[in-house]
């Protein structure tokens, strides 16, 4: 059997319950107060106010006398002290005391703008925190050509080579000034200069920058380790030596040392171009990319430049810009 029930609101308020609207209006009011105390507190303009007052504050207690410690509890003691510097002030000696001048450090003003200080620098960093960890962890990259064209500091070049070469000369120019590399694809964002470059190549350049015989693959990606783990800290001392110190400051043994630490990684790499066209074999891949930018990169005088290197540049070069 079926039972339809249906209720209708009672009368007037029920007992013992508060009136909705009342409360509504309440935390309404709550909200609003709190909302505009967050917004002063993690004002800058508020945080500079506060700043000037303490700056104000600490120099007129360096430049008015205070009290000396214990004065101020003994009220004897407090009345004496203020006798002997009431020729100094005069009139407003009392005034001053009254607002506590001779106790500047001490006074309830200048706890309360300290107190507030604290307060207003906590809430700052606390509110800044999540764009911080945002622009950290996912960075902006999609920009347009207005945001290059207005930018302050921009600069440009023109490169003759591939695509993924470009972008790999490009990156690992930034990487030895210790800048994060960052390329975008579709939407899709990943860095690291070297993963990079695999990945516009087997994007890209299938079968040739990107070797679809896996033993010439894996041959090129060696050679790419190497240069990470093996090439460029044995080149990063003397780089920072020559390119980043001031000449009056540069360490001529750790230059020396690097110099003779590179030449010695080198010849391994020599010695495998004196039976091999390019790193992977005879056909130029994206191994070559990230060597040959490094050997660019690497200011060595041409009596030092061993022949195989030399005669191996130029050939990378041209079949990277055909």
């Amino acid at each position: 059997m079926a039972h339809d029930a249906r209720t209708r609101p009672l009368p007037g308020p029920i007992a013992g319950e508060p009136d909705a609207d009342v409360d509504d209006g309440a935390f309404v009011g709550i909200d609003l107060v709190l909302e505009k105390l967050w917004r002063l507190l993690t004002s800058m303009r508020f945080a500079l106010v506060l700043i000037l007052a303490l700056a104000v504050l600490g120099l007129i207690g360096t430049l008015v006398i205070q009290a000396p410690a214990g004065v101020l509890a003994d009220p004897t003691a407090k009345a004496d002290w203020i006798d002997q510097i009431r020729p100094k002030y005069g009139g407003w000696t009392n005034v001053m005391d009254t607002l506590g001048v001779f106790q500047i450090f001490d006074s309830i003003w200048f706890r309360v703008i300290a107190a507030a200080l604290v307060i207003s620098t906590t809430a700052c960093s606390l509110h800044r925190i999540p764009g911080m960890w945002k622009t950290a962890t996912k960075p902006h990259v999609g920009v347009g050509e207005a945001f290059f064209t207005h930018a302050p500091q921009r600069d440009s070049v023109r490169l003759d080579a591939a695509p993924a070469a470009a972008l790999e000369r490009v990156a690992a120019t930034f990487r030895r000034h210790h800048y994060r590399t960052i390329v975008e694809d579709d939407g899709w964002s990943m860095w690291e200069s070297n993963a990079i470059t695999r990945y516009l190549a087997a994007r890209h350049a299938p079968g040739t920058l990107y070797p679809n015989d896996l033993r010439q693959r894996a041959s090129a990606e060696r050679w790419m380790d190497w240069q990470l783990t093996t090439l460029g800290p044995a080149f990063t001392p003397m780089f920072h030596g020559l390119v980043r110190t001031p000449p009056e400051k540069r360490d001529a043994q750790a230059i020396e040392k690097s110099r003779a630490n590179t030449e010695t990684k080198l010849e391994i790499m020599d010695s495998y171009l004196a039976k091999s066209k390019f790193m992977a074999g005879e056909q130029f891949s994206f191994g070559d990319i990230v060597i040959g930018i490094g050997i660019v990169d690497i200011c060595f005088e041409a009596s030092r430049r061993p022949r195989r290197r030399g005669a191996y540049l130029p050939e990378a070069g041209s079949s990277a810009t055909a």
